[in-house]
């Protein structure tokens, strides 16, 4: 990857604030398309005065109700061009483990759903048939490697000043990972509306 003819990459994750999963209770990962609750919508717009997104700015979000509306709080409420729904950066189990099943939590939304309740953003890599029911959630190693690698192709061909992405806390340690970084654990999970910078 030559990203910008040669330049140098600026990459900001961004996990989304506390939403109702995160919140204690037996049942909290069977909640489906759970919502930020009014921590998590005040810890992401503790975020706003640092970051100052702008028009120069390329926004990538997951396609979840959480992460979208970190994205809608960051942008204050005001989508901006450069905002694109991916499911490249939906949830992810960090580590992969075989025996793991998808949590209702991270179930995704349908195109439908999307559509419909989202209809001022653009997506990128909307065809679930390509990724399958579960997106990257339970993708092997090898096949979350390609995707990951086309993403940062696509990201280092688009001109913006730096790339956000707001995603989830095994997906964000699994770019990492795949960016270089070694020796992660579940130890270095970014906490609720957790901020990492990476230039690559």
């Amino acid at each position: 990857m030559n990203p910008k003819g040669g330049s140098k990459l600026e990459i900001i994750f961004i996990r989304h604030g506390q939403a109702e999963h995160n919140l204690p209770g037996p049942d909290r990962f069977n909640k489906t398309h759970p919502h930020l609750t009014e921590l998590g919508r005040q810890q992401i717009s503790g975020l706003q005065s640092g970051l100052q997104i702008g028009t120069d700015d390329l926004l990538l979000v997951s396609p979840m109700v959480r992460t979208i509306e970190s994205a809608v709080i960051l942008t204050n409420h005001s989508l901006i061009a450069h905002a694109y729904l991916s499911h490249a950066v939906g949830p992810r189990m960090y580590p992969q483990n075989p025996e793991w099943k998808p949590l209702l939590c991270d179930r995704l939304l349908t195109r439908t759903e999307l559509q419909q309740n989202y209809p001022a953003w653009s997506m990128i890599y909307t065809e679930q048939d390509e990724l399958g029911d579960s997106g990257i959630n339970i993708m092997p190693e090898p096949e979350f490697a390609r995707l990951a690698a086309k993403q940062m192709e696509w990201i280092a061909r688009y001109p913006a000043k730096r790339t956000i992405i707001i995603s989830h806390d095994g997906t964000i340690q699994s770019y990492r990972e795949f960016l270089g970084e070694q020796g992660l654990t579940r130890a270095d999970f970014l906490g609720e509306a957790g901020l990492y910078k990476m230039t690559i």
